[in-house]
């Protein structure tokens, strides 16, 4: 049970950061899923991103790694791994985000490092602890950014 009480705890600076960039810099109100649809589509959403984002290029990048970069220590290869593999998710919501005349805005920068860095923890996670402290992460940080806060925002 320490290991939730981990992942929860440290999901709060998360999510005291993307509450502050809203807060300065409003996203755009179609980025949440109303309720009640919410209550199921952010669990699903978040394990597909953990396996499809963080799991699978972690594991596909440390064996390649080992491959090629043998001489290195077992924990510099998943160190290496890990910051690749956050790396991911960061370029792909910059990818999906409204850059205007295809510049990067300061936003968007902000948020690029906040995903890299959740990447980072995720996966610190799941090499600490196991996949299910890495999910209730994520899973911690959606009930507040996507449900509890989405609501809020949209409401106001």
């Amino acid at each position: 049970m320490r290991r939730f009480a981990v992942a929860a705890l440290a999901a709060l600076p998360f999510m005291a950061a993307i509450t502050a960039l809203d807060l300065v810099a409003p996203f755009p109100a179609d980025i949440n899923v109303p309720l009640p649809a919410a209550l199921a589509f952010y669990p699903a959403m978040g394990f597909f991103a953990q396996l499809a984002l963080h799991v699978i290029p972690f594991a596909v990048l440390l064996v390649a790694l080992t491959t090629v970069a043998a001489k290195l220590s077992l924990s510099a290869r998943v160190w290496t791994a890990i910051l690749l593999a956050s790396l991911i998710e960061a370029v792909f919501q910059i990818g999906g985000a409204d850059l205007e005349g295809r510049v990067l805005t300061v936003q968007a920068a902000v948020l690029a490092v906040h995903v890299f860095a959740f990447g980072c923890v995720e996966l610190f996670l799941y090499k600490r602890y196991d996949f299910a402290a890495m999910y209730a992460f994520r899973l911690t940080y959606y009930a507040w950014w996507h449900v509890i806060w989405g609501v809020l925002r949209l409401q106001g």
